[in-house]
């Protein structure tokens, strides 16, 4: 009886970064329009999940046209072994550095309008159309799209690279908030793996009055608070306890402040 195949091959287990492993890619340049969506840039993974590995991504932007305003890319991160699998949502900028251990891992980017500039499960936050860009003019202008489209990449390898960039190892994500005249913010919810968050903006020291850490969504049962939080210094970053799924922010002034939370996620 003649057995087809090579029985070598049917033993064969490709690893995430073999040649052969026709879903894995060392690295990737896509070119994300403004209003993209969950486009997919790398998706690299294992065929046996016994073969668990440290997967290290560094992500990179660069303009995909001569506008370069301000933008705000998200990546998202998932990774995991088989059916466990875990997930985190980062900047594409600041040139992050990733290391996780896993036998898959997908990155795909989002590049949001000026109707929400925040990831998906954060408080709605429209900004200014003249910077951020206005769903209508870019869909019905394509030449304008292209100008303000963004260069997204990501480049992994099987060992952790060197700490680089200016942030230093561990990844960031920025939200923007509004917090209304004399009054608290929305529960804003905290990040997957969030460590904790430093306070940006324009505005003085005492504007924002307070930022108080909660376990769940009730006024008044806050688990711990800062009291006049001082803006734009990252040694006043606030840490995320373990159990805390939300923060809110109070404004003592009698006009809406704009904000902006760095957020430091341990991965």
């Amino acid at each position: 009886m003649v057995q087809g195949g090579d029985p070598a091959e049917l033993k064969r287990r490709w690893g995430p970064f073999d040649p052969g492993n026709v879903g894995s890619y060392p690295g990737r340049v896509e070119r994300i329009f403004p209003g993209a969506m969950e486009e997919t840039i790398l998706d690299i993974r294992e065929t046996d999940d016994r073969g668990v590995s440290l997967i290290t991504a560094m992500l990179s932007v660069l303009p995909g046209g001569s506008e370069q305003t301000l933008r705000t890319p998200f990546c998202h991160l998932s990774w995991g072994v088989s059916g466990g699998r875990d997930e985190a949502v980062i900047d594409f900028l600041h040139g992050q550095v990733i290391t996780v251990a896993g036998t898959f891992l997908r990155i795909t980017a989002s590049f949001p309008l000026t109707d929400n500039v925040n990831p998906p499960g954060m408080p709605t936050t429209a900004i200014d159309e003249e910077t951020f860009g206005g769903a209508t003019s870019l869909s019905q202008d394509p030449v304008l799209a292209r100008e303000q489209s963004l260069l997204l990449g990501a480049n992994v390898a099987p060992n952790p690279h060197p700490i680089a960039g200016g942030f230093g190892a561990s990844p960031r994500l920025t939200t923007f908030h509004i917090v209304p005249a004399a009054a608290d913010s929305d529960f804003i919810p905290v990040p997957s793996h969030a460590q904790s968050v430093t306070l940006l903006g324009t505005f003085a020291t005492g504007d924002i009055t307070s930022m108080a850490a909660f376990t769940i969504a009730t006024t008044g049962a806050a688990l711990y608070q800062i009291a006049n939080p001082v803006p734009n210094l990252d040694q006043f970053a606030f840490p995320i306890a373990r159990g805390v799924d939300f923060i809110q922010l109070g404004n003592g002034t009698g006009a809406d402040i704009l904000v902006l939370l760095l957020w430091t996620i341990g991965l």
